[in-house]
């Protein structure tokens, strides 16, 4: 089953998954710092930061150099390309063990909201339940471009559903697409365009090497 699957791939990354746990969850906290100048452990010559709970200080975390920056409210979709080209090099069960890390590591974490998606070039995909990202398939053609613009207009639905129903809704929207850049240049442009017209920040990951640096900042801009 998926669960089975997922629970196998959440236990085989599970060191990931709490090293970017941790990381991201001490940046939603409302935290004190004070600055302590001393050594502990493997961490020397440089200064701490006790990171906890004003009220509490039993649940206390140090963090090395700097203050880190809290992250505020913010909505992150990801977008998996699963066409028949990646089937090379086990590109889409890269795509799966990245959906589960990322999704284990914000689980739970109110300041932020993630959204999985997939697309060939006949079907774009919602994952209502992330178990079933395990199952993704490498099938079909490649439309991206075209699903760039199914992930936005799920971003403005849901912008105009939180409005309608006076939610707080989530000031900054993430959109990061992967995939092996094999598809139509000219759509995927396009969409772009009312990506960053919409006030989305956008970022492509290149699977396997799959296209140059020149390719990448050419089709999807300088964040890819």
């Amino acid at each position: 089953s998926n669960f089975i699957k997922y629970t196998n791939y959440k236990n085989t990354y599970r060191q990931y998954i709490d090293m970017l746990r941790e990381r991201l969850f001490v940046r939603t906290l409302d935290l004190s710092a004070p600055e302590f100048n001393m050594k502990t452990g493997n961490i020397d010559e440089s200064s701490l930061w006790k990171l906890c709970d004003k009220e509490d200080e039993s649940n206390a975390i140090f963090y090395q150099n700097d203050t880190p920056q809290k992250i505020e409210k913010c909505s992150i979709n990801i977008l998996f390309d699963n066409s028949g080209s990646m089937s090379a090099n086990d590109r889409i069960e890269v795509c799966r063990q990245i959906g589960v890390i990322m999704n284990e590591a914000v689980k739970g974490i109110a300041n932020i909201k993630l959204n999985f998606y997939s697309f060939t070039d006949s079907k774009f995909y919602k994952f209502e339940n992330a178990e079933d990202l395990v199952a993704m398939k490498e099938q079909g053609g490649t439309d991206e471009g075209g699903a760039m613009a199914c992930v936005l207009r799920e971003i403005n639905n849901q912008r105009v559903s939180d409005l309608s129903e006076g939610i707080d809704g989530y000031g900054k929207t993430f959109f990061l697409a992967i995939g092996d850049g094999q598809t139509d240049v000219d759509k995927v442009k396009k969409s772009l365009d009312f990506i960053k017209r919409d006030g989305v920040k956008f970022f492509h990951v290149g699977i396997d090497n799959a296209y140059d640096e020149k390719y990448g900042k050419s089709t999807y801009g300088k964040d890819s």
